[in-house]
């Protein structure tokens, strides 16, 4: 579970922010009939502001980094909680509104031992993203 994250609070909704995600939960079940359940996101709140930032989620293996990733690309539904993106419900979103969402919103996996070059310092990196992204 992403624990950090852990709390049982109401995030009043804000228009200013590009995503929050407001208490969301996705319970898998397994066993026969799926009668064991288990928690891999639980009561996520999460608010990114609407301004360039590099935002980044860690941490152990299986603590339910991938399906919350999962969940913001609607590739699997939450079970509880809502997932605001520029202050519209994504999973309440008409078929013209999801495929502006499909534009807006991309994921990209990646393998970590071929994300950096580890002949170059982390500085050089993010100066090349800087340059890019901001001039």
């Amino acid at each position: 579970m992403l624990a950090i994250f852990h709390m049982k609070e109401v995030i009043p909704i804000n228009e200013n922010f590009l995503l929050q995600i407001i208490n969301v939960s996705k319970i898998f079940g397994y066993g026969f009939l799926d009668r064991i359940k288990f928690p891999a996101v639980d009561q996520v709140p999460l608010n990114i502001e609407n301004k360039p930032k590099i935002f980044t989620i860690a941490g152990e293996s299986g603590c339910g980094k991938t399906t919350l990733a999962r969940i913001l690309l609607r590739i699997i539904e939450p079970n509880t909680g809502t997932i605001l993106y520029k202050g519209k419900d994504i999973q309440k979103l008409g078929s013209k509104d999801k495929l502006w969402f499909l534009k807006e919103v991309q994921g990209v996996f990646q393998d970590p031992y071929d994300t950096f070059n580890p002949l170059k310092k982390v500085e050089h990196i993010f100066m090349k993203l800087q340059e890019i992204y901001w001039g």
